[in-house]
């Protein structure tokens, strides 16, 4: 009896001097659990300091959700370079005009071959269970473009 009088004191108190951070407090938490009637009886249990903090606090797990969603190892534009990629889009093109193959890489494909044999077991990386390595045939295109 007597110590609930005295919280809603505190909380009144507390609602008169810090009113916009209380309505912030109130309506942050109100915002974000389910429109529920026990939940307004559970917030109407709780001081101005409390909610504060419970807003706070879910303001925080929230943004940590958001930055934790934006987070990815390969980006979804990547994913399908395989078969949307600059290099295996022109490819198929150059392999059959010799003509172009030398105005795209400043070579022949004879060359462009022995420069990857020579150098291809030093620039190729395994792929893993979380992406596909780079080929060392996109490496040196890229390299001499």
């Amino acid at each position: 009896g007597t110590q609930q009088s005295t919280r809603r004191q505190l909380a009144d108190s507390q609602l008169s001097t810090r009113r916009p951070l209380s309505l912030l407090a109130i309506n942050t938490v109100r915002d974000r659990f389910p429109l529920k009637q026990h939940v307004f009886f559970t917030m109407s249990r709780f001081t101005t300091r409390e909610l504060a903090i419970i807003a706070i606090a879910l303001e925080d797990e929230e943004r940590s959700a958001r930055n934790n969603s934006r987070r990815f190892w390969v980006h979804k534009m990547l994913k399908a370079r395989r078969a949307e990629g600059e290099f295996w889009q022109i490819q198929r093109h150059l392999l059959d005009d010799e003509e172009k193959f030398y105005i795209y890489f400043h070579m022949n494909r004879y060359l462009f071959d022995y420069i990857l044999s020579f150098i291809e077991k030093d620039i190729t990386k395994k792929n893993t269970k979380f992406r596909q390595a780079i080929t060392p045939i996109e490496k040196i295109a890229v390299t001499l473009r």
